[in-house]
């Protein structure tokens, strides 16, 4: 991969990764074994790079550790009533006041930080194939 870096400049190497993210696509048309591929590529275009964006990010506590500490203020008995319970498909019976307090609870233990999100690169290319 070095040897690539070396070889092409930023803007070819991402409008390399533009035309590479269809490759996705049709990977379901390869068959498992090993291919021998010698082609080369023309490509012309425009590369679109956007400036970086500041965002929030708001991170929620996991479910395992909110309910975790509500199961640790019972005893081990009712600890395992309250697992059944939920197991049993008992969750339909939960009152609307109960899930707001709830839907309260989590967004009040959710967590919020600013990031920078780098700006999007995009494009539109011709790729000719050159045997």
């Amino acid at each position: 991969m070095t040897a690539i870096l070396q070889q092409l400049t930023a803007p070819q190497l991402h409008a390399l990764a533009c035309i590479a993210k269809d490759a996705s696509k049709v990977r379901g048309k390869l068959a498992v074994r090993s291919y021998d591929v010698d082609f080369g590529v023309q490509i012309t275009g425009t590369l679109n790079v956007a400036g970086n964006a500041t965002c929030t990010i708001t991170k929620k506590p996991s479910a395992e550790r909110i309910l975790a500490a509500i199961l640790e203020t019972y005893g081990p008995r009712k600890r395992l009533e309250i697992a059944d319970a939920i197991t049993a498909d008992k969750l339909e019976l939960v009152d609307e006041s109960t899930l707001q307090l709830v839907t309260d609870l989590i967004n009040r233990l959710a967590t919020k930080s600013t990031s920078v999100r780098r700006g999007a690169v995009a494009g539109k290319f011709d790729v000719a194939v050159i045997d």
